[in-house]
């Protein structure tokens, strides 16, 4: 995990392989769908899957209006 200096947030990368199984794949997917941007990176021999969060306002923390 990195931090992005351009426009703050976290990106994710993920090196896919074969045979990692029902879990590692379904925990994957959870991440991918908390992701604001995610993609796959592929080139001979080598699979990436990368996801991008933007950094977040803690909106709880204010007060609830009148």
């Amino acid at each position: 995990m990195r931090r992005r200096p351009e426009g703050g947030g976290y990106r994710v990368e993920v090196p896919l392989a074969a045979g990692r199984g029902e879990a590692a794949h379904q925990e994957l997917l959870t991440v991918l769908a908390e992701a604001d941007r995610f993609g796959h990176r592929y080139s001979t021999g080598a699979q990436l899957a990368w996801a991008e969060f933007d950094d977040r306002i803690d909106d709880q923390s204010e007060e609830p209006g009148p």
